[in-house]
């Protein structure tokens, strides 16, 4: 199983948000602000950060194959819509899975009674479900967390102050987080 971004995120803080929120009022340190903002949500947003789900809405594509299973969960939630399903057939040719095939339901893509898997090519991950994920509009408690992460790396703290805050960040994120066993 293989898992793409196609199109990345907006930020989950903008620029001026982020300025308003540090108390900064000039733009001396706007190149710092956009690389810390950068920073704050690349840690726990996607499939690259630590929260294992979309924050922001993005566009993912998902490579794997066929295991003649009903459903396929779709990693990195909450998934809005589903774009495609294609496969190499076993020609070498990509096809197209027609949406009356399949449909969603939360973060799983159902594939309905009687669909007929075809044969796929032996290439690596041969089946890619492209898809939607991220929360519609940024819950606020996310969205205070990204910006305390970038005050915590703006503004210089002792230890325990950097400590204490980053506990506050955990405990606002962790109801978002994909635990697994």
């Amino acid at each position: 199983m293989n898992i793409k971004v196609i199109t990345p995120p907006a930020p989950v803080v903008t620029l001026p948000d982020a300025k308003a929120f540090l108390r900064v009022d000039f733009d001396d340190d706007n190149t710092l602000i956009n690389g810390l903002i950068a920073a704050a949500s690349k840690n726990i947003d996607g499939p690259f950060g630590w929260l294992d789900r979309a924050i922001g809405t993005q566009t993912l594509e998902l490579g794997y194959t066929w295991y003649s299973c009903r459903y396929v969960e779709l990693p990195f939630g909450p998934v809005q819509s589903v774009e495609s399903v294609k496969y190499i057939d076993s020609e070498g040719v990509e096809q197209t899975v027609p949406e009356e095939n399949y449909f969603l339901d939360g973060d799983c893509l159902h594939f309905v009674s009687g669909y007929s898997y075809p044969s796929v090519s032996a290439v690596s991950d041969p089946v890619k479900i492209r898809y939607v994920a991220g929360f519609e509009t940024v819950p606020a408690d996310v969205v205070l967390a990204v910006k305390l992460h970038i005050k915590m790396n703006f503004d210089p703290l002792d230890e325990p102050g950097r400590a204490g805050m980053q506990r506050a960040i955990d405990d606002l994120l962790r109801s978002y987080k994909k635990w697994s066993l």
